[in-house]
């Protein structure tokens, strides 16, 4: 049985065999439209047999393939990111942002009819606005699933456990840090985001400083607040950069 996406595509592949939006005079601008809707079928065809660049959903951190439904989207450069259905769904009514979680391109109108398709929503996507209390409440639902996986990580922080297989599993980590911190700065923007982050770093170094944390290799500490620290500083100049460009 062929998937939505994949069923989406043979229907745009067939019309190209019937006389449709292909037939009427060729003229330089219509073949140029042609070959771009061509260009588009191929990017996303390949795209959608390929693996996604992601394994987890930026919302959940559930694996891929641990959820039902999956929704997948293809960027202009030809990425495939997947997620859970119905919580990307629940992210873009709360956020009131129809857009990938992950890249923050927002989704063209087809991406957001399948995604309400597949949901069975019967709602405008493009009409969606953000409740202030239900965007709270979201932000502090992202912000426990970070804290939650931090605490993963300095846990693993024990004392039986070398620096650079902490450092490997920190890595590990990080991509999965750096979209639910994406997802926190969309929602509620660079000033109460950086609130909440100063919150958990504070926490972390206190620990470090202890001189009683008898238990912990803080060796490995310091790695988890240096890259944790470079990881936000990172996204927070490429989402200050974004935003200025979307304000000229």
């Amino acid at each position: 049985m062929e998937t939505f996406e994949e069923d989406f595509i043979t229907q745009i592949k067939m019309s190209q065999k019937f006389p449709s939006i292909f037939s009427g005079i060729r003229t330089r601008g219509r073949h140029k439209k042609i070959n771009k809707l061509q260009k588009s079928i191929r990017r996303i065809d390949s795209a959608l047999k390929n693996k996604s660049r992601n394994d987890r959903d930026p919302i959940t951190m559930e694996l891929i393939c641990d959820c039902a439904p999956i929704f997948s989207v293809v960027t202009e450069a030809g990425h495939k990111y997947s997620f859970d259905a119905k919580n990307l769904l629940n992210y873009v009514l709360v956020s009131g942002k129809v857009q990938n979680p992950i890249t923050r391109d927002p989704f063209n109108d087809i991406e957001a009819h399948r995604l309400a398709k597949l949901c069975n929503y019967r709602g405008a996507l493009d009409a969606a606005r953000p409740d202030p209390n239900e965007n709270d409440h979201f932000l502090n639902v992202i912000f426990g699933e970070l804290c939650s996986l931090m605490d993963q990580l300095v846990d693993f922080c024990a004392s039986h456990h070398t620096e650079e297989l902490i450092a490997k599993q920190i890595i590990d980590f990080m991509p999965g840090i750096e979209d639910l911190y994406n997802i926190m700065l969309d929602s509620a923007g660079l000033d109460n985001t950086r609130e909440k982050i100063n919150t958990l770093l504070m926490r972390l170094r206190l620990l470090i400083n202890n001189n009683n944390a008898v238990h912990f290799n803080v060796g490995g500490l310091r790695i988890l607040e240096n890259l944790f620290s470079k990881t936000i500083l990172s996204v927070n100049e490429r989402w200050e950069r974004v935003t200025r460009r979307r304000l000229r």
